[in-house]
């Protein structure tokens, strides 16, 4: 496939490893300390090929430190974490955080009924435009307590994803998505400390319990 239909995340992490992943199931393509031009004489992060426009997720829990241009990094998000490293995600086409807002990725403990956050929050402001990660079949356009206004989208491999606190649907049951589609716009209904997309993965009997790490799935 032609170059011009990848971008490259480069992901500084400070010599810090953490659990999750930018861009999971993805692979290092130029890694950190490679020798090189580059002016510290070595790579500074970690670089991921990915299609132009993949969902990029926050490796931890924190607050938005910088959101920018410039003309090494094109654009990109600084996000700094509860123990004072900051995270540096660049090359970015799109950014969907604002300076001072929170992120929240799979896995991290907390007060919710599985004991962990079951899926990755992007802050993002109300009517932000929703993406399908995955061609499928809608199976579900509700609304519940917790998830507020919701998509749930079954691709070929017969995952879920689960799309919340939407404040617009633009999809109905038994419709035919593709990925990349707008399936609906962003919220801040349900259960909800703030305007973000709450996106999760399940896999059968896709009950509560039923979660995995989003892989971002591109089934079609």
């Amino acid at each position: 496939m032609s170059s011009y239909f990848y971008c490259f995340l480069l992901l500084v992490l400070c010599l810090v490893v953490f659990a999750h992943e930018p861009l999971p199931g993805r692979k290092v393509t130029t890694p950190f300390g490679k020798p090189g031009s580059w002016a510290a004489g070595y790579h500074t992060g970690d670089d991921y090929a990915c299609p132009i426009g993949t969902s990029v997720h926050a490796t931890a829990s924190g607050t938005v430190k910088d959101v920018n241009f410039g003309s090494d990094y094109g654009t990109h998000i600084v996000i700094e974490s509860s123990d004072k490293v900051r995270q540096l995600y660049a090359h970015l086409s799109q950014k969907l955080v604002t300076v001072g807002q929170s992120v929240t990725p799979f896995g991290k403990p907390g007060s919710w009924a599985a004991g962990y956050h079951t899926g990755d929050d992007y802050a993002c402001p109300i009517g932000t435009s929703v993406h399908a990660t995955a061609s499928g079949t809608v199976k579900d356009v509700n609304f519940g307590s917790d998830y507020g206004t919701h998509i749930v989208i079954e691709s070929s491999d017969k995952v879920r994803q689960l799309y919340a606190h939407l404040s617009q649907k633009l999809v109905t049951v038994g419709q035919s998505v593709k990925a990349g589609n707008v399936i609906g716009k962003s919220g801040n209904t349900g259960r909800s400390t703030g305007p973000h997309l709450h996106y999760e993965e399940r896999v059968a009997p896709y009950k509560y319990a039923n979660h995995r790490k989003p892989q971002l799935n591109k089934a079609h």
